[in-house]
């Protein structure tokens, strides 16, 4: 994908080039009895195709042919000798006399094999564009990525700030609206440089909503940036990116969103961009106070404060429209109708210039209660970190502890709880799959209990 332009101009100098490129996969023993061969997909700098498995077994095999006519020219191991069965959801880079995708002329070679597959999983197959010149090819990286759910699809992606209204070093978030496997992980993937080199940062959804944010740079910068789904994690794509190069992103690629064919792109501009800095919250005698700050840029900004007692559905409270000028101080409003145990608020803004937002929820007490988790966001867990929310009514020292099923230990640190709403990260990397408790403990003695699993 980040190589479109380049394969693009490579079309004038090598025609041959184009000709020759794996154009198929195929599949003996995994999606069709015993055969099948279909057209790979071109995604730029490399080809992608995937199948649902409808049978399981050790015996299915795999080529990449230039096309379904055979015989002809053709990427698989060069001999039986080297036609190990290839791992899943690895890289397999092109190395002579190995189960690797290696360059065969005239239909040489003989088919690789797969590690057993099962059916009902999905199975992507990655294979690297590869150069032609004088009637000899490159051979590619490649890759097998087997997941047990259908990849996602991400349904469309939002930019805040805009691209033609982002300040200088302010971080930009990111929305994919999409629905994820928990076991999969979404990255956006930026780049300030035509993706010569590039960084990913992790996407933390919430039911099909998903943030995540890029760092901010220095004005007159360009930044490029996709999103991509895969199988592996943060820490294993960059360390593999170290040995092998870029080409490790669109390998580990499930699916992917970029803007019509092209990647999503804004510059560094010297303006100040509408965005929503805080909302906190405070309980007293008979009433939450409630403060927050925003940013409007040089524009007007409505606001709404919303009231919840389920943190489900919520109703306006309060509303107001300020000038830029009214924004460059704090907002605040006394909420007298409390009920219930709980009362769960949050901010919904809209600026003139097209920009909404909603804030993080603050959750407040009014009940005997004095402190409580409020909820451990993502509950199902398939990365490093957690947040955990908590809500006091003064401030107080916590104790919080990690235990598995059985009750023992496995994580402690202590919070400065203050008081209001407030939430705290949450290590998990290292732990194994599996049903673990979080437990808090105030210095009064208070104590209280919230599940979460580890994907």
């Amino acid at each position: 994908m980040k190589n479109i332009a380049v394969v693009i101009s490579m079309f004038f100098f090598f025609h041959e080039t184009i000709k020759a490129q794996p154009g198929a996969l195929a599949l003996n023993n995994v999606n069709a009895s015993p055969y099948a061969c279909l057209p790979l997909e071109d995604k730029g700098a490399f080809k992608q195709l995937r199948v649902q498995a409808i049978q399981s077994g050790n015996n299915g095999t795999w080529e990449f042919p230039q096309d379904c006519t055979f015989p002809g020219n053709v990427w698989r191991p060069y001999n039986a000798q080297s036609a190990n069965a290839i791992p899943f959801n690895t890289i397999i880079p092109p190395l002579a006399n190995t189960y690797a995708a290696l360059w065969n002329s005239n239909n040489g070679g003989v088919s690789g094999k797969l590690s057993a597959v099962t059916s009902g999983r999905y199975y992507t197959f990655n294979i690297e564009n590869v150069i032609c010149n004088g009637g000899n090819c490159s051979s590619p990286n490649m890759s097998v990525l087997e997941t047990p759910y259908q990849p996602a699809t991400f349904r469309s992606v939002i930019q805040y700030p805009l691209p033609d209204s982002v300040g200088v070093g302010l971080p930009v978030t990111i929305t994919v609206i999409s629905s994820v496997a928990p076991s999969e992980n979404v990255f956006i993937r930026y780049s300030t440089d035509t993706f010569r080199t590039s960084r990913i940062v992790p996407v933390t959804f919430t039911d099909t909503i998903g943030t995540a944010r890029i760092p901010g740079f220095t004005l007159g910068t360009r930044v490029e940036y996709y999103v991509y789904g895969s199988p592996k994690t943060q820490s294993t794509i960059e360390s593999d990116v170290v040995a092998i190069g870029q080409i490790v992103h669109d390998l580990y690629t499930l699916n992917w969103n970029v803007n019509d064919g092209q990647n999503y792109s804004y510059t560094v501009k010297s303006v100040v961009a509408s965005q929503i800095r805080y909302l906190k919250g405070l309980t007293q005698s008979g009433y939450n106070e409630l403060k927050w700050k925003v940013d409007c840029g040089s524009d007007s900004m409505n606001m709404t404060l919303e009231r919840s007692n389920t943190n489900i559905n919520y109703q306006t409270i309060y509303q107001t429209t300020a000038t830029a000028a009214q924004c460059l101080q704090e907002f605040n409003y006394s909420d007298s109708v409390v009920s219930g145990n709980i009362n769960y608020y949050r901010l919904y803004v809209r600026s003139s210039d097209g920009y909404e937002a909603y804030s993080d929820v603050v959750a407040l007490l009014n009940g005997a209660s004095t402190f409580e988790i409020i909820a451990i966001n993502p509950t199902a867990v398939n990365g490093n970190q957690t947040t955990i929310s908590l809500s006091s009514t003064k401030a107080t020292l916590a104790s919080i502890f990690v235990t598995d099923a059985k009750g023992s230990k496995l994580r402690k640190f202590t919070a400065v709880v203050n008081a209001g709403s407030q939430t705290e990260i949450l290590d998990v990397s290292g732990l194994a799959r599996g049903v673990y408790f979080v437990t808090a403990i105030t210095s009064e003695g208070e104590r209280r209990t919230r599940r979460f699993l580890k994907m």
